[in-house]
């Protein structure tokens, strides 16, 4: 409208300003139409501004942290005034702390990985007037033989609910068997083998680290154990060294 301040407000994701990969982005900033003074996306939770090529656009953000995510944690809560023709943030007096942290391990046995959490937050501020928000990532392997389900990091929650808002993240922490699935997973996909081929060359390196070269094919034996179930690569494994060695005698 000429002679008027045109505001173009729309609630959808948008693409550059998504930071993980399991978020889908529904358009981009390009695709976003001109003419307009001020562009204004109220979905996701952080601010940021973009004013580039004829765009002026605003990522309003939320007033209070929702998703306890690290970028919320590094940016202040905001209001926004748009006031001929200018754009102006001003920090909310009172907000409530974010705290992001990401605990990196290795291998570690349940007992110390508590330790680690408990002495992290320890050393987070607190405040007198708000309960502040903390996230707590943990991000490794577990020790061989332990499970998420050993870590019993609910009472660490339990313990600290009094002065702060807690959540332990487990979602990237793996026991020592995982990773090591995790491992041969990634390798599948990079390499665009099969699961059954991945299968005949391990049991081909199992057969050669063994010394025993009694079989014509890995792939055959392979294949009979996929088919005939472990009776009867058994029973033709027993067969073959019977006949083995009555051929040496």
């Amino acid at each position: 409208i000429k002679d008027a301040t045109n505001i173009f407000v729309f609630h959808q994701s948008i693409g550059q300003f998504l930071f993980t990969d399991d978020e889908h982005p529904s358009l981009m900033l390009e695709d976003l139409p001109a003419g307009f003074d001020l562009v204004v996306d109220g979905h996701i939770h952080w601010s940021a501004e973009h004013n580039k090529n004829g765009l002026n656009f605003l990522l309003s953000g939320s007033t209070v942290s929702t998703q306890m995510r690290n970028i919320e944690s590094e940016r202040k809560k905001v209001i926004h005034i748009f006031e001929n023709g200018k754009l102006r943030s001003i920090p909310l007096a009172t907000q409530r702390p974010l705290y992001y942290e990401t605990i990196d391990l290795r291998e570690i046995e349940p007992d110390n990985l508590r330790k680690k959490v408990v002495e992290t937050l320890n050393h987070m501020p607190q405040t007198a007037n708000r309960k502040p928000l903390v996230r707590i990532v943990l991000r490794g392997t577990i020790k061989k033989g332990f499970e998420a389900a050993d870590l019993n990091l609910h009472k660490i929650e339990e313990e600290f609910r009094d002065k702060f808002i807690l959540h332990i993240g487990r979602e990237k922490l793996l026991s020592k068997d995982g990773g090591e699935a995790k491992d041969v997973l990634e390798q599948l996909l990079s390499k665009h083998v099969s699961v059954e081929e991945r299968g005949i060359q391990i049991l081909q390196k199992n057969l050669q680290a063994s010394g025993y070269d009694g079989l014509d094919s890995a792939e055959e034996f392979f294949n009979l154990l996929v088919e005939g179930g472990q009776d009867a690569a058994y029973k033709f494994l027993k067969e073959r060294l019977n006949n083995d060695s009555a051929i040496k005698n």
